[in-house]
């Protein structure tokens, strides 16, 4: 009875733990948007010019 107790609270809470990075990840790359939105509007940056991060320099928000 504890096994089955204790793999049903694991599970709900990895599912927990994965609704929420989630969650944080989809607010990041909103943030980001926004920033770089910021920046082109006031004319410190050119449109796309700010700096682009991954594997050869492609970000993956973009």
């Amino acid at each position: 009875m504890v096994r089955v107790a204790t793999f049903f609270g694991m599970t709900f809470g990895a599912f927990l733990f994965w609704e929420s990075m989630d969650k944080v990840h989809v607010w990041i790359a909103l943030h980001q948007d926004e920033k770089r939105r910021f920046w082109e509007y006031a004319g410190l940056v050119c449109p796309g010019a700010m700096p682009r991060f991954g594997a050869g320099g492609i970000s993956p928000l973009v």
